[in-house]
């Protein structure tokens, strides 16, 4: 069939599909509204149950002396033997007359959440409904020109997947066509066969209920076939599968991250290379470093035992010892008494295969070389308190090669440090290094003299070895990420509700960390103008490119009411914590408080620029 043919065909019954199902759906859902108007008697059409109020017959002392009308019940008594026939009975309906309760205060809804959630950008595309549409002091009109479209212009009607899925059908089946060539042509509103940005109807179908209409099951023609993407057999293959859904900041491990899985969508793609090739991060320990005399054997099997450790050994399939090479490359210090655990094998054969199959050193340690933390190297990553550097957490390197102007690297075209979470060799000099800093007490990596500290950062559990920074109690720079913070309670204060203290606190203390929505500068300004006709406003900015709002999430720390200059016993400073901005509230009071005291934070006077509504105070007194 020639082409022009080909598209004619697929125009004529993608219409004729269309008349059908639009013909069907009208008196469809004509017949499911009738059945929800009322009786023509008028009498409601609920069960008798939930008509009744609840009424004890059993209570003697059940008031009854004021009622509004009766009903006919039939009683069954179920006590294991055989039921007596129905009695019928009236009761009175007894009316209970109560004291007049004040209404509840006003308050907002806020969802708690113990870390930051990322609000996407195409939240400013497009708007779901119109906020405050019975207001008429609300800017409309300010506020939609930051919207692309109403969400409901652009929607696509799910109908559309139904009358494309029978239209494939029969062009296929009836007409001979194949898949490729209805897709060829670009009639149908969406594709069959699964592409690079697109899933495809054939997927879709297997991911959603199918409507069941008489243009889909009057014919004899076979159904679509299901696509279903079996999960992968190699170790390799499934790895990849999955290493693209976790995120693997130490703020988070976890899959779907609510808080980088947007931040860092690249990450999440759907269109995932199983083949592709893992890097790791070689160790110097490899092949015999890990086999040390002194273990004990692990069991009957040990290569301990054995002189020969060929002897009757099973011979492994390629796709075993394809995935026995892949546990080398990224657990290659683990004993082979462990690994035999891991591959449920052996330990004999496990440490035969590993003299076979162990990495060897290279002269460039794998292109990704773990860097001592020298005292030198680390002043290079050093400014001084009023010129720190600026971590920001909207995006990462990730690049091959140095990160300089020719591999076109975002921290150095920004003049950024790399952190944590880019994705350059370890051993690229823009990335920070950990403090040496030795145990000294209580204030140990609180002053200036730790390089994490004077840098804005808390010290990092991997990089910072002689701290303690991986321990619970020992460094004193890692309070946020390790949760340390105050007991405390929201109740009346001041000013309206209030944040008080349940237990004492000293100065220097983490109250808590400000917990909210991440936004863009986009967003910012939409979530402002809400903010203003409201006369509330939870925004805080996190650095130069985003901003905390607490108004919808967020935790106790938003009720911290306002109290300026020396009244003020708290203030809140924005860290860089693993690699991410967050904002702390720290006491500054030099008595301390003790449990039932209220906290205040001086918001500064550009919170109050426009009357106090809406404007953004800058966290760490920079406002």
């Amino acid at each position: 069939m020639s082409s022009l043919a080909t598209q004619n065909r697929v125009k004529s019954i993608y219409k004729e599909v269309w008349k059908e199902y639009f013909d069907w759906e009208q008196d469809y859902c004509k017949g499911i509204l009738s059945n929800l108007a009322p009786s023509s008697s008028g009498t409601s059409s609920a069960p008798l149950a939930a008509q009744l109020p609840r009424f004890d017959l059993n209570d003697e002392n059940q008031p009854s002396s004021i009622s509004y009308g009766s009903y006919q019940l039939s009683l069954i008594a179920i006590d294991g033997k055989e039921d007596p026939a129905p009695q019928e009975i009236q009761y009175g309906c007894p009316t209970y007359r109560f004291p007049t309760i004040s209404p509840a205060k006003p308050y907002e809804a806020c969802t708690y959440s113990h870390k930051n959630l990322y609000v996407a950008d195409d939240f400013c595309e497009k708007l779901p409904f119109m906020p405050f549409s019975d207001s008429s002091n609300f800017p409309a009109g300010e506020f939609l020109e930051l919207y692309d479209a109403i969400g409901w212009m652009n929607r696509k009607d799910p109908d559309l997947d139904m009358i494309a899925a029978e239209a494939v059908r029969r062009l296929h089946f009836s007409h001979g066509l194949s898949y490729e060539e209805i897709d060829a042509t670009g009639i149908l509103p969406v594709t069959i066969l699964e592409r690079p940005d697109k899933k495809g109807i054939l997927h879709t179908l297997n991911q959603r209920d199918v409507l069941s209409w008489p243009g889909s099951t009057v014919s004899n023609l076979p159904p679509l076939p299901r696509i279903e993407n079996p999960p992968p057999t190699q170790l390799k293959k499934r790895v990849n599968g999955i290493r693209y859904l976790l995120c693997a900041n130490l703020n988070c491990l976890e899959p779907y991250c609510p808080t980088h899985c947007n931040l860092f969508s690249q990450s999440y793609s759907h269109s995932v290379n199983m083949d592709e090739q893992i890097k790791f991060i070689s160790s110097s320990k490899i092949n015999g470093d890990f086999e040390e005399s002194d273990l004990s054997p692990c069991g009957p099997d040990c290569y301990k035992h054995l002189a020969d450790h060929t002897e009757g050994l099973a011979v492994w399939d390629d796709e075993m010892s394809e995935d026995f090479k892949f546990m080398l490359e990224g657990a290659s210090e683990l004993s082979s008494c462990d690994l035999a655990v891991v591959c449920d094998k052996p330990c004999r054969e496990v440490y035969t295969h590993r003299q076979q199959y162990a990495p060897k050193p290279s002269d460039d340690n794998g292109g990704a070389a773990v860097v001592e933390n020298d005292e030198a190297s680390d002043s290079d990553s050093e400014s001084s308190e009023d010129e720190r550097p600026i971590f920001g957490m909207s995006e990462i390197c990730q690049h091959l090669g140095k990160c300089d102007a020719l591999a076109d690297c975002r921290c150095y075209r920004k003049q950024l440090h790399c952190h944590r979470n880019c994705r350059c060799d370890l051993s690229c000099v823009r990335r920070p290094k950990g403090c040496r800093c030795k145990n000294t007490g209580r204030r140990m990596c609180r002053t200036p003299k730790c390089s994490c500290f004077k840098a804005g950062r808390e010290c990092d559990p991997e990089l910072c070895q002689k701290c303690g920074a991986n321990a619970l109690n020992k460094c004193h720079n890692n309070d946020i990420q390790h949760g340390r913070t105050k007991a405390m309670e929201v109740k009346e204060g001041a000013f309206g509700l209030g944040l008080f203290l349940t237990e004492s606190a000293k100065e220097g203390d983490l109250i808590g960390e400000y917990i909210g929505e991440i936004l863009s500068d986009k967003m910012t300004e939409a979530r402002g103008l809400q903010s203003r006709h409201l006369g509330r406003n939870y925004l805080f900015a996190l650095n130069a490119e985003w901003t905390i709002d607490a108004a919808l999430v967020g935790n106790e720390t938003r009720f911290i009411n306002h109290a300026p200059g020396n009244l003020a016993n708290c203030r809140a400073e924005v860290r860089e914590v693993n690699g991410d901005h967050r904002i702390g509230t720290l006491l500054i009071v030099k008595r301390g408080l003790q449990a039932g005291d209220e906290l205040f934070m001086d918001y500064g006077g550009e919170y109050f620029t426009t009357g106090g509504k809406g404007a953004t105070p800058r966290a760490g007194g920079k406002r």
